[in-house]
């Protein structure tokens, strides 16, 4: 297979008929294979004919949800050889206005009400672009992109800074597809889609390999718990695609349903029973709790943060499978997974084919392969800091590779700071808007998780000594002020001051937040015991 565009075309060619993708929301909307492959035709003959891109120029995708017509736009930009620049629907005007500058955008697609602020030569509404419902009066293209040609530019969320645009091709987004194949055998799959298809970790595996399997894709207009219950309960997925927040989210769900009806010693019971059971006796076990997600849900695959041991067991004592894997927008995005017939929770599984792994002397996870991005869309300082000099793939994780290749990460040997959502929170972003207040000379942003393991982006403050010494309020004032500027995801919850004159910091002057989070940990350890 030479391209992504091929793939999607095979697929409409092998299940015409099968239902392919479903929108469940008020006005729901089902598309089959065949009617997928003729929307894809026809969006590509509109963009490369009366709306005039050229193939290699960028368009930026920005849809409000996933939906049908949202996949059409993305996969006639891949058809038409068109870079495709996908947008998180919840990104911020001014970052995609950064992105649209960035890439010299032709266009904007988009549903998106905030849209009409972005500078582009042309804005297309996403309504606009042919569904498939009707024929489409344009003649087909006859090109097709190859194998090196650039896919996409995935500027991965979480900076208010200067963004990077991870530049991927089709062939790199097809190594990766093949490698997740290996994992997930084929089958009868239908999945309930709950990450926006912007996101490789949705997109790889949750649309190009589902594709390729012939399997329904179902998408919810929001990710309210009622919503997804409700989606669950009527269509019955046989799987998920979850970052562990998720997953934490709807076992929470059960165990408040659990209490209210008074049955906290039978659950217990039925928890304990259920570690000597096989798989198929625990979903008899727990068949009526099952049936409140469609009865159906066999696995579920978690990647984007880290997934506590403890949670996945939780989910695999009801008899739902719970499959960890790792990657990077990056390697398009798969590195190591485990199995459904081998799930070691506490790793990230064994290294994924055609992919190589090793360990640096710093203890950071480095890979190369197929699937592995060239590099930072025009951003040469960025490329060359994100690989070694022999050109493997830094991913700043530090971890370790066992006698039986699983893969054990152990936390970040950079300052980015993953949320449990699977959001990246860059710290410098947010030490950047809070030192540019006057009352704060220097800052640390850092992850403190609270009692209940609940993110918490806690900023560390040396205070101004330009006149009078800010109080504890003038502090609180100043982080207010900075948490204006910065995304929902970003905004930091509360500050502590630093006790001594200045951070901890390297014989280059760089802080050390391990000795931060170290000396933290004590002084709140001495406060507990006084």
């Amino acid at each position: 297979m030479e391209n992504l565009a091929e793939l999607v075309r095979t697929a409409a060619e092998s299940y015409r008929d099968r239902v392919a993708l479903r929108l469940e929301a008020a006005e729901p909307a089902e598309w089959t294979y065949r009617r997928l492959g003729e929307a894809v035709e026809a969006v590509a003959s509109a963009l490369r004919g009366p709306y005039a891109i050229e193939r290699g120029e960028r368009v930026l995708v920005w849809g409000s949800a996933s939906s049908p017509q949202l996949v059409a736009a993305y996969l006639g930009c891949l058809r038409a050889g068109i870079v495709l620049v996908p947008i998180d629907p919840r990104s911020a005007p001014d970052f995609v206005a950064r992105v649209a500058a960035r890439t010299e955008a032709r266009a904007l697609i988009s549903d998106v009400p905030e849209a009409s602020s972005i500078t582009v030569a042309a804005r297309i509404p996403l309504a606009e672009l042919p569904d498939g419902s009707a024929p489409s009066s344009l003649p087909p293209l006859e090109d097709w992109p190859a194998p090196d040609d650039l896919a996409e530019v995935v500027f991965t969320s979480g900076t208010t800074g200067d963004p990077k645009g991870v530049m991927l091709t089709h062939a790199n987004i097809l190594a990766s597809v093949t490698a997740i194949q290996a994992i997930l055998p084929a089958g009868d799959y239908r999945l309930l889609s709950l990450l926006p298809i912007s996101h490789m970790l949705e997109q790889t595996p949750g649309l190009f390999v589902m594709l390729a399997y012939g399997a329904e894709i179902i998408y919810v207009p929001s990710r309210l718990p009622a919503t997804i219950i409700g989606a669950m309960s009527a269509r019955q997925p046989t799987m998920l695609l979850v970052v562990p927040l998720l997953l934490e989210l709807l076992m929470h769900g059960i165990e408040r349903e659990v209490k209210a009806q008074g049955k906290e010693r039978l659950w217990t019971v039925l928890n304990r029973v259920a570690t000597v059971l096989p798989i198929a006796a625990r979903r008899l076990l727990f068949r009526s709790v099952l049936a409140k997600f469609g009865g159906r849900l066999e696995f579920m695959f978690c990647g984007g943060a880290r997934l506590e041991p403890a949670l996945a067991q939780a989910w695999e004592r009801l008899g739902v499978k719970v499959v960890e894997g790792y990657g990077a927008t990056e390697c398009s995005p798969l590195l190591a997974a485990n199995t459904l017939d081998r799930r070691l929770h506490g790793s990230v599984g064994r290294v994924a084919l055609g992919v190589e792994l090793r360990i640096s002397e710093e203890g950071e996870l480095q890979a190369r392969g197929p699937n592995v991005t060239s590099g930072y869309w025009r951003h040469p300082e960025a490329t060359a800091a994100a690989f070694s000099a022999d050109g493997w793939y830094r991913t700043g994780d530090l971890a370790e590779i066992d006698n039986e290749g699983n893969v054990r990460l152990h936390g970040r040997l950079r300052d980015m700071i993953v949320l449990s959502s699977g959001l990246n929170v860059y710290p410098e972003d947010l030490e950047a808007a809070l030192r540019a207040q006057p009352e704060v000379a220097d800052c640390v942003a850092l992850l403190v998780p609270d009692e209940e393991r609940r993110d918490r982006i806690m900023a560390v403050v040396l205070p101004s000594r330009d006149g009078a010494a800010p109080d504890d309020a003038d502090l609180a004032g100043a982080l207010q002020r900075a948490n204006r500027q910065l995304a929902p995801h970003q905004r930091m919850t509360g500050h502590l001051t630093w006790p001594d004159a200045d951070f901890p910091r390297t014989n280059s002057m760089k802080v050390q937040r391990r000795l931060i989070l170290e000396r933290l940990g004590e002084l709140q350890h001495n406060a507990t015991r006084s």
